[in-house]
């Protein structure tokens, strides 16, 4: 996702001594079979990302961008329901678009093609039908949350208003819709229902920005970035209990490093974008035990997965 300027200052010594003392965890432990689709970039300023599919089977890693022409700086992909498709932001002429490519095709379709509006943070729905994302208000004040519907090819906006509403995903069950109100520190986490009605409060931590929600897969809980405190906003993976209302802060978190962008792999397992390395050029993608807090770099099953630049936006397919 967009990444936000940190004033948080990464110390040498302590990175080095949590590297050191995580164990690593096998590719056997793990049983990971699926693959991910993820987006990497020299910076988000320089337009210059390229989306990647790796398939943890088959170890095989292609960048699907890098051909298309009708399309440029595309992430922040999300797999269909058949792990067929993909569904991502990208741009046209400097305008943000939502585009779904089929594995096979060519080139990516233009879903919101000349509307003349941003759209961005793509997911679909559980069964595959919809497409829900934001996209900036036609007055040119805050964004709204809209619906696709693929099969009738019509747009319906869900939840509207002058504030920005960002980053929407569903519950495992369809039924209600999980966002992010609010810019930088004031972003909290809101949920309604799937037709954008009774929206309410889910989450708020004063002064300190929480966005990014992300559905475990088996609907029990909703995970988060939120920043450490009201004067470091190095972000931390937050583990919210959607029954009992309790907020966890993972074991893999620290105040040096930013630990960001969860995506559920398991009910143990899931991979996150973190800078806890320094000297490999920012954010890398890593496997994270919920339980223990081990890390382990993508790169110990594919050397070529995280490299100098900003590895993020994950989305795992099993």
């Amino acid at each position: 996702m967009h990444r936000f300027i940190k004033n948080s200052i990464i110390t040498v010594l302590a990175v080095t001594t949590l590297f050191l003392t995580i164990p690593f965890c096998s590719e056997a432990e793990t049983g990971l079979s699926g693959k991910i689709v993820f987006h990497n970039y020299s910076s988000y300023d320089n337009a210059d990302s390229r989306l990647y599919i790796y398939d943890f089977k088959t170890d095989d890693l292609k960048c699907i961008s890098e051909n298309w022409t009708n399309v440029k700086n595309p992430m922040n992909a999300n797999f269909g329901k058949d792990g067929q498709s993909i569904v991502f932001m990208g741009q046209v002429d400097d305008e943000w678009d939502i585009f779904e490519y089929t594995n096979g095709a060519l080139e990516p379709v233009n879903l919101t093609k000349g509307n003349g509006l941003d759209d961005e943070d793509p997911k679909y729905d559980p069964s595959g039908k919809n497409i829900i994302f934001k996209q900036s208000n036609p007055s040119g004040k805050g964004t709204r949350i809209v619906k696709y519907n693929r099969s009738k090819k019509k747009l319906t906006v869900l939840i509207k208003g002058r504030s920005e509403k960002s980053m929407p995903y569903y519950s495992k069950n369809g039924k209600q819709i999980y966002y992010v109100e609010g810019l930088g520190k004031k972003m909290s986490i809101y949920v309604a229902g799937k037709n954008g009605k009774n929206k309410k409060l889910l989450y708020q931590k004063d002064g300190v920005q929480s966005y990014y929600p992300i559905v475990s897969d088996n609907g029990k809980y909703l995970y988060f970035s939120r920043g450490y405190s009201k004067k470091n906003r190095v972000d931390q993976i937050i583990r919210y209990n959607l029954k009992t209302g309790k907020a966890k802060s993972l074991k893999c978190n620290s105040k040096y490093f930013d630990c960001s962008d969860t995506c559920c792999v398991s009910s143990k397992y899931i991979i996150i974008s973190c800078s806890k390395e320094e000297g490999t050029g920012g954010y890398d993608l890593y496997l994270v035990n919920t339980r223990s807090g081990e890390m382990t770099n993508l790169n110990t099953f594919n050397s070529k997965i995280n490299t100098p630049l900003e590895e993020l936006g994950c989305d795992y397919f099993e």
